[in-house]
């Protein structure tokens, strides 16, 4: 018996900042037990303090400049939700850094948990005969995400824009798809590819790419932009699919079956050149993070084997279905694409994510590993 669909769903219609205010309302008790879960393993398993933290963040760093230059509406937002959710601003801004802050502790050597390649894996396959895109993603956030999936359908009243956002309670969106059938889904690469502390948050990226109309569109946008992490984003229109490699000094696309084939990604750079070396960047590092490190980059590799296999075996159409196998795969009992939650390793699969991008987009959406678990699906 499959696991059933357990996630928030919000439908949140106004102004940017009434967006926010209509989200952080909503979850508030949600945010605060999320934040709790992260204070936990942050603040207390390193004796850091939160102060700290949001010093790091807004005296040491320029990513709110950058956010307010690039994604003025979007920061609105985040006031907006902070205004709702009852929080400190500069915590709210702060809990958007999904990439960032991880990166920011490991290079300040207080916490070391970022400096993990086992994420998430994705795959995306160009317009089938009725020129349907199929973009799809397992999202492995690990368990502190655990139960907190929350689905956000947004209408701007200000831009016209509506948009799918797959995301967790006090975060402005991960994954999503706009009614434009332009879709996006990330995967880290923070480890292995330069950073920037005057860029734009991985989030704030997602984000504006799900303003833009076309595929076009938001290569141009990525093409322009200052990336502050290391991030894969796959984005899909009718009939056409590309993954763009970011970090702040290069945007690469990679082709793994030609101009025209399907793509798939994981926590690596494959063609971005934009590197650093782990060992010259993180130094004394503790044998346990070693060994996540190693480990992580065993697993990041494995995963992407499993996918490039089941792509380019593929002999007929692409669809929901299919894109469910392959990210069903168990190939590997070690690393495999679908992971189930296990008591000695944080990483699994929180949901796994479906677009269909064509003349009526949609997403479906799973809380739970795709092997197992029901999907629910929306539309505008």
């Amino acid at each position: 018996m499959k696991t059933p669909f357990r996630m928030n769903v919000l439908e949140l219609k106004g102004t940017p900042r009434e967006i926010g205010r209509g989200h952080g309302e909503a979850l508030r008790d949600e945010i605060a037990r999320r934040l709790d879960i992260q204070r936990a393993g942050l603040f207390r398993r390193n004796g850091l303090k939160e102060e700290d933290l949001l010093n790091t963040v807004f005296n040491e760093t320029g990513l709110l400049q950058t956010a307010r230059k690039w994604a003025p509406e979007l920061v609105e937002e985040i006031e907006g939700l902070a205004e709702g959710a009852r929080l400190d601003f500069r915590l709210a801004f702060a809990i958007q850094l999904l990439d960032e802050l991880g990166w920011l502790m490991a290079l300040k050597q207080l916490d070391y948990s970022s400096l993990d390649e086992s994420n998430c894996s994705t795959i995306g396959v160009p317009g089938n005969r009725n020129g349907v895109t199929v973009l799809a993603q397992n999202a492995d956030m690990g368990k502190a995400v655990d139960g907190f999936g929350t689905i956000l359908k947004i209408t701007n009243t200000q831009s016209g824009c509506r948009s799918i956002i797959v995301t967790v309670p006090g975060v402005i969106g991960i994954y999503g798809l706009n009614d434009c059938a332009v879709g996006v889904c990330l995967n880290a690469m923070s480890l292995r590819l330069k950073k920037s502390t005057t860029g734009l948050g991985t989030i704030f990226v997602s984000r504006k790419i799900l303003d833009q109309k076309s595929l076009s569109e938001a290569s141009k946008f990525l093409s322009r932009v200052p990336h502050a992490s290391g991030e894969t984003y796959t984005v899909g229109g009718p009939g056409e699919i590309a993954a763009f490699e970011c970090s702040p000094n290069s945007v690469r696309r990679f082709f793994p079956f030609g101009d025209m084939g399907p793509v798939y990604h994981t926590n690596h750079p494959l063609v971005n050149d934009d590197t650093e070396q782990i060992e010259e960047k993180f130094t004394n590092l503790p044998e346990e993070i070693v060994w996540q490190i190693r480990n992580g980059d065993q697993n990041t590799r494995i995963r992407a084997e499993s996918l490039a296999q089941r792509l380019g075996d593929l002999s007929s159409g692409f669809g929901v279905e299919t894109a469910k196998q392959v990210l069903s795969a168990h190939d590997s009992t070690k690393h495999p694409v679908c992971r189930h939650k296990r008591r000695d390793i944080d990483a699994m699969t929180n949901f796994c994510i479906i677009m269909e991008l064509g003349r009526y987009p949609c997403m479906h959406v799973s809380s739970g590993p795709p092997c197992s678990s029901t999907f629910e699906t929306f539309t505008f």
